[in-house]
């Protein structure tokens, strides 16, 4: 409702397509980072647990 009175209605197609494309890249970087994360803790030797 706030964005329909901020932006008015001939541009909502606009901010949510811009919204959609954002989260899109968003979870984009954050399956990448998640990806990376495994990966770096596969190549890591095991070390001893300290007890």
């Amino acid at each position: 409702m706030l964005v329909l009175l901020v932006f008015g209605a001939k541009r909502m197609p606009e901010v949510a397509r811009g919204l959609a494309r954002s989260l899109a890249e968003f979870r984009k970087a954050k399956r990448e980072f998640e990806k990376e994360l495994t990966e770096t803790e596969q190549d890591k030797p095991d070390q001893p647990k300290k007890d």
